[in-house]
């Protein structure tokens, strides 16, 4: 399924490119992008929270959720401005990942002593 969010950077790599640089040069726009980044998560835990009929300042699923959806859409995101190819594609593996790494029984990295 593709989502309105692919859908809208799908067929505009270089102007993501042009974008993520800019952001990435300028201090102050990094600081919007992490604040419109944390209101979209906020909206979504919202209307997830709503959706499961659950209070969001009580119950922690619905944040969970918004935050691990938007970290999948981001690190898809990102592996699509440095190498290209599909960016659905690029999500869908992200959160198809997920399960894989959670199940792992032995850390990825492993913990500094």
């Amino acid at each position: 399924m593709i989502g309105p969010m692919v859908l809208r950077f799908a067929n505009r790599l270089a102007d993501a490119r042009a974008r993520d640089a800019l952001i990435a040069a300028n201090p102050a726009l990094q600081a919007r992008e992490l604040a419109k980044r944390n209101a979209v998560e906020t909206l979504v835990g919202e209307h997830l929270a709503c959706r499961m009929g659950v209070d969001v300042g009580a119950d922690v699923r619905p944040l969970l959720w918004a935050k691990v959806g938007m970290s999948c859409f981001f690190v898809g995101y990102q592996i699509w401005l440095n190498s290209g190819g599909d960016l659905g594609a690029h999500i869908a593996a992200a959160r198809a990942a997920l399960p894989a790494e959670f199940g792992r029984s032995e850390p990825v990295i492993a913990p500094s002593r």
